[in-house]
């Protein structure tokens, strides 16, 4: 089996600039553990993905561990 066969083709993405909370909002809603983080080029053609943001990544940086949830992405 290949993976193109299993993988999710239908993503979920968030810009670099958007909040942490705003995130974490869109995953609850749309039921996905990661979305796909993107950056609109210098000419702004489109976005590309930088990376990927995951529900054990928000968990890692809760308020709880000295992190406030309201910073952006990537800062």
């Amino acid at each position: 089996m290949k993976v193109g066969t299993t993988c999710q083709r239908l993503v979920s993405t968030v810009n670099r600039s958007d909040e942490v909370s705003a995130a974490a909002r869109l995953m609850r809603e749309v039921h996905v553990g990661y979305l796909v983080v993107v950056e609109t080029d210098a000419l702004g053609r489109g976005a590309r993905p930088i990376g990927v943001l995951t529900d054990r990544d928000l968990f890692a940086n809760a308020p709880g561990n000295g992190r406030h949830p309201e910073r952006r992405l990537g800062r």
